[in-house]
């Protein structure tokens, strides 16, 4: 199983952290259910025209916007766990 917490040493969660755990979903392409999960606003969820990644940082800016990247940290890992039951 892998590691999936995040930055240890920042009492804050990251952009890095996210992007991190981003890393290990299997697959990769988990992005509606985390942005139906997160309720992210139709207007503010990425073009399905972008790449996987430019997508997450399109995410990730929103969730920096809406002061939920700690929510969107706990999400991702929610479904990272989800992949080893």
């Amino acid at each position: 199983m892998e590691n999936f917490e995040l930055n240890e040493h920042s009492p804050e969660t990251t952009e890095e952290d996210v992007r991190n755990l981003f890393n290990q979903l299997n697959p990769r392409d988990q992005l509606d259910r985390l942005m139906l999960f997160m309720n992210i606003p139709h207007d503010r969820r990425p073009s399905k025209f972008l790449t996987i990644a430019e997508q997450e940082e399109v995410i990730i800016s929103w969730a920096k916007d809406d002061k939920s990247l700690q929510r969107l940290a706990e999400t991702i890992r929610g479904l990272i766990e989800k992949q080893y039951k």
